[in-house]
């Protein structure tokens, strides 16, 4: 990437990248990037796919949340995880539900398990715990969280208490 200032949200043309050739992204005619990126050259020496690849929008909002993400951000989301994990286990104890949380960090678990996996075999979920999971799911989606159809939940810096409790 080449730029004249740090690089800022902007309106981008479609562009294609073919492999083992490049391509030249140029902002579009209208100032919509306030005129800081200058070009952005892709090369794929071999095949070449994603969403996101070399886009120059992701490839901003990528910076610009890596510079954000601190040890203070970090130490945040990892106390907010910690927050959402104990309150389900709560959730799991007043409900005698046959369930519980693994989890580090900004990422939890729910396993429809009394007692926690410790390796991946026993994670491996049965066919009644599967159902189980899934009518969990559906019903956390009505009410507005979303997991992974494992039951799993990475927690981001935007959310707050608000959104764990």
């Amino acid at each position: 990437m080449a730029a004249n200032s740090a690089p800022v949200s902007g309106t981008y043309g479609n562009a294609s990248v073919v492999p083992g050739q490049g391509t030249t992204v140029t902002p579009s005619p209208v100032a919509t990037d306030n005129g800081t990126i200058a070009t952005i050259a892709a090369s794929a020496p071999a095949p070449f796919a994603g969403t996101f690849s070399g886009n120059p929008v992701s490839l901003t909002a990528g910076l610009v949340a890596m510079e954000k993400f601190d040890a203070a951000a970090v130490a945040r989301l990892n106390a907010l995880a910690d927050r959402a994990r104990r309150g389900i286990e709560r959730a799991i104890t007043e409900t005698g539900a046959s369930a519980c949380i693994t989890g580090a960090g900004s990422m939890f678990r729910v396993h429809m398990k009394a007692k926690a996996p410790t390796n991946y075999r026993e994670s491996y979920a049965s066919p009644e715990e599967t159902r189980r999971l899934r009518t969990l799911l559906a019903y956390l989606s009505d009410e507005g969280f979303v997991l992974i159809n494992s039951g799993s939940s990475a927690l981001s810096t935007p959310m707050g208490e608000a959104e764990i409790d």
